[in-house]
């Protein structure tokens, strides 16, 4: 569950209005959190902040972290939140994937070509 569905199943109401006050129309309420989702990747960083601010867990999180120290990591990636952080994670995965499977080809390879080496060693010292 993304924190935008988990937003969307506590304060539907809440993430419609949200939807609502930057210009959108929400068609399709059972995909709320998937409205949400789009919204901050339409518009950004203030749209991120609204939807944050619907969290039903924002006071036990603030509490816990304070909020005295400032927000570290603010930029571009809205803390991974706008879903680059997930595609970037997941081609990092492709990439040691494709790693992977480079090896195990030179592996498989390399054992077809010893065993080449031995039946043809086997097969001329038997003649």
């Amino acid at each position: 569950m993304t924190i935008y569905e988990y937003i969307a199943r506590n304060n539907p109401t809440g993430a419609k209005r949200v939807i609502e006050s930057f210009g959108y129309v929400v068609t399709q309420p059972k995909k709320m959190g998937d409205n949400l989702r789009m919204l901050v990747a339409q518009e950004g960083e203030p749209a991120l902040k609204a939807v944050v601010d619907l969290h039903p867990d924002k006071d036990l999180i603030l509490e816990v972290f304070g909020n005295s120290q400032g927000v570290k990591g603010t930029g571009d990636n809205f803390f991974g939140a706008d879903g680059l952080l997930q595609s970037a994670v997941l081609n990092n995965n492709q990439q040691q994937n494709d790693s992977n499977n480079k090896m195990v080809l030179q592996t498989n390879t390399l054992i077809v070509a010893l065993s080449l080496l031995v039946v043809a060693g086997l097969i001329l010292k038997n003649r």
